[in-house]
C-alpha cells in the first residue's frame, strides 16, 4: 500500500518557511470540476474510510487530476483535507460550520472558508 500523504503545515501560508504555522486557511479551488472532484472524493472517504482512500491512492497514482491526494500542502489538499474533516462532522457540500476548528487536541487551527460567491456554490444536485 502505499503510504498516506502527511498533513504538517509549515509557514505562515502553508509553505515551507521553517517553521510551524498555527492556523491554516482553507479556500475553495477555483477550478469547479476539481472542487466537484475533491468534494465527491471527501465525501466517499468520510464514508467509507480510510481504505477507500488507500485504493484511490493506489489506482490513481499517475493520474493529474488526483494531485492533492499526494500534494497536501497544495490549496486542494488543504480543502480536501478539510473537506474529508468537515463531511465526518455532518457538515454537507453546501453548509458547513465556519468558526475555526482543531482537528487534533494541540494542532493546529482550521480557518475553513467563511463564504464564496454565489456563482460558485454547488447546488444541492452537485
Amino acid at each position: 500500500n502505499p503510504p498516506v500523504p502527511c498533513y504538517v503545515h509549515r509557514g505562515p501560508a502553508g509553505g515551507f518557511k521553517g517553521s510551524l504555522a498555527t492556523e491554516v486557511s482553507v479556500h475553495v479551488p477555483s477550478d469547479r470540476d476539481l472542487r466537484r472532484l475533491i468534494d465527491k472524493m471527501a465525501e466517499y472517504v468520510a464514508r467509507e474510510g480510510p481504505e477507500f482512500e488507500r485504493a484511490i491512492l493506489d489506482r490513481e497514482r499517475d493520474n493529474p487530476a488526483f494531485d492533492f491526494l499526494w500534494e497536501p500542502e497544495s490549496r486542494e489538499g488543504v480543502y480536501y483535507k478539510w473537506r474529508v474533516y468537515a463531511f465526518c462532522q455532518s457538515d454537507s457540500a453546501v453548509e458547513w460550520r465556519r468558526s475555526p476548528f482543531k482537528m487534533f487536541i494541540g494542532g493546529v487551527t482550521w480557518l475553513p472558508p467563511v463564504d464564496e460567491p454565489e456563482a460558485d456554490r454547488p447546488t444541492r444536485d452537485g
